[in-house]
């Protein structure tokens, strides 16, 4: 997609593509080409460089799941038990995939180029009614397009990606009700979309996550699809065929419904060290999961309950994090420590005088480079409750864990938020949704420089 992601929070440096894979047909994004190597090879490129044969990722084998699980799928991969890491993850990394990062920018909000004119647009649900609103990203702000039927109510989770093969991200509505036959909002331009079935068979199984990626490296769309029958759950990677499909599941992990068992609530994927980071986040867990090129898994898993989660580089060591948010409306930080995840702070204040950062429960929340004070440094905090918008200024990684300041207040108001450069002054803003009376508002906060 291009600058449909920019990065998660907006504000952190987008995959380098050079020496990934790639097919002529699709081709790499803006500002790489791609090229063969005159050996049947086609790689990517920065526009005017040289392919280079020896950039091929031969892949590694992390370990492949057992058979023998229900429906002949694989057993769960990777998982050392509640606080133990897998491994799998390397040093240096690129922080976050642009092609996969936009789908996950908020539960509720998602910012992407949805028409092609290279600026990020916005969509948001409510949660509540059938309808989507949309706005067109401008020069600096955005101009509201009104609702669209998004074909169910009460919708827990957009995603934003291409799903369906066409050139410009796809909407997928995620209804609490988990139905056994969703639907893809197709783009068909100018914001437009038209349904059309999910792409996946899931067998009659009701859809409760999804993600797109590329894990194998060969340029095509593949999907990591959360799914639940009567009694199991299931976590499938499916493999982009070529043709606008997808060839059928490697499963990543299932877990039984019964006796108040593991239920996704949503899945998160964009690019790891040594592989591709998929993370399920279900109501007793937080697992991840690192996908070699040849399909090697690795992972690990911790306790608690968690409703969602947002990959971002929060220590900037150069590796993708991810930060959850528990039922609660708490968070919690795994961090990538160059060898795999371990469960870190957020804190604010100093020394002896920390606090966990979002003792109490918020609606949503984002991470990235927008600021308020000349004195903060790395990444910011934004927290969106009933009681208004505030943010939480970074101090940094300290002894005790990463830390922040004490929250400032910004509005009064405020129902989901994401961080981005609206203005194009390559300083990230703060955008926020507040859904209120029909139709929402947008305010758009200047980042300081």
């Amino acid at each position: 997609m291009g600058l449909a992601a920019l990065v998660a929070c907006g504000c952190l440096p987008a995959k380098d593509l050079s020496g990934a894979r790639c097919q002529p047909e699709t081709g790499c994004g803006a500002g790489y080409a791609c090229e063969s190597d005159g050996a049947g090879g086609f790689w990517c490129q920065v526009e005017g460089g040289a392919p280079d044969a020896s950039a091929q990722d031969a892949g590694w084998d992390g370990g492949r799941p057992d058979a023998g699980e229900p429906d002949g799928g694989a057993a769960d991969a990777g998982d050392g038990g509640p606080g133990t890491d897998g491994g799998g993850a390397g040093d240096g990394g690129s922080g976050l995939d642009a092609g996969a990062a936009a789908a996950l920018v908020g539960e509720r909000l998602v910012a992407a180029d949805f028409d092609g004119d290279g600026r990020l647009d916005l969509i948001f649900t409510d949660g509540f009614a059938g309808a989507v609103s949309r706005w067109r990203g401008t020069d600096g702000g955005f101009a509201p397009l009104g609702a669209v039927d998004a074909g169910s109510s009460g919708i827990r989770q957009l995603v934003a990606a291409d799903f369906v093969g066409s050139p410009l991200a796809d909407l997928l509505p995620i209804p609490s009700a988990a139905p056994s036959s969703p639907q893809v909002l197709e783009n068909v331009g100018a914001l437009a979309f038209v349904g059309r079935p999910f792409p996946v068979d899931l067998a009659g199984r009701a859809l409760r996550g999804a993600a797109s990626l590329d894990y194998d490296g060969d340029g095509l769309r593949d999907l990591a699809v959360a799914s639940e029958s009567a009694i199991y759950g299931y976590l499938d990677l499916h493999r982009g065929a070529g043709d606008g499909g997808y060839l059928g599941p490697v499963r990543l992990m299932w877990t039984s419904l019964a006796d108040g068992g593991q239920m996704f609530h949503s899945v998160v994927s964009t690019a790891g060290d040594g592989g591709t980071l998929v993370a399920a986040v279900t109501n007793i867990g937080f697992r991840y999961f690192l996908v070699a090129a040849d399909g090697g898994v690795t992972g690990a898993s911790w306790s608690g309950s968690f409703r969602g989660a947002r990959a971002v580089d929060f220590d900037m060591n150069g590796s993708t994090d991810f930060v959850a948010i528990d039922e609660s409306g708490a968070l919690e930080a795994f961090r990538n420590n160059g060898t795999g995840f371990e469960m870190d702070s957020l804190l604010r204040g100093t020394g002896s005088t920390t606090a966990p950062v979002l003792a109490g429960p918020v609606a949503d929340f984002c991470l990235g480079g927008f600021q308020v004070t000349s004195n903060a440094a790395g990444v910011s905090l934004v927290a969106v409750s009933d009681s208004g918008v505030s943010i939480y200024p970074a101090n940094g990684p300290t002894f005790y864990g990463y830390g922040f300041q004490d929250p400032i207040r910004l509005l009064d108001g405020g129902s989901a938020a994401v961080q981005f450069d609206v203005t194009g002054d390559g300083t990230p803003d703060l955008v926020v949704i507040s859904a209120g009376d029909p139709p929402p508002a947008v305010a758009v906060l200047s980042g300081k420089k």
